[in-house]
Parts: structure tokens; sequence; C-alpha cells
């Protein structure tokens, strides 16, 4: 979605219950169309997976997603987490 100019770019159906899988095709589909990667990729809180969002990163594009909700409600999803080593 153009946000300034309300233009949504592509739409795509699914039967999967979840949008977790959809944000890099869907980045890939619209470098295909449109020959060039959008500076910026707005979405909704069901995009928000890590590896899209790497993957998106690494073509250049900038994801603007929503922290994902935790199952705990004393975490704290933006607060940096120490690495445990086993």
């Amino acid at each position: 979605m153009d946000v300034p100019a309300q233009f949504v770019a592509a739409v795509v159906g699914s039967n999967c219950g979840s949008d977790m899988a959809e944000m890099a095709p869907m980045h890939q589909q619209l470098m295909q169309r449109y020959g060039h990667v959008p500076e910026h990729w707005l979405a909704d809180g069901g995009f928000t997976k890590l590896q899209a969002i790497e993957a998106l990163h690494a073509q250049g594009t900038q994801a603007v997603v929503p922290p994902p909700r935790s199952r705990n409600p004393a975490s704290i999803p933006l607060r940096p987490r120490t690495a445990t080593v086993p």
C-alpha cells in the first residue's frame, strides 16, 4: 500500500490461517511486477515474522510492522533478550 496515495499495490488470496509466510513472497511479486524495491513495507501484525523482515531488509526494504505479542503477559516485546548458552 502506498500510504500517502492510499494505493494498494497487490492483493493475494490464501486459504492459510496466518499471513506470516506471505510477506517475502508478496515482496518478490511486487519487485517483479513494478521493477524496483520498495523503500518501506507497511504491514499488519499478522506479517510480523523475523525471517521475513530479514529477507526484506536483505533486498533493501525496511519492514514497518508492530512488535509481536507475547504469550507471557510479563514479557516486554521490545526489550533486548540475553542469549542463553546451552
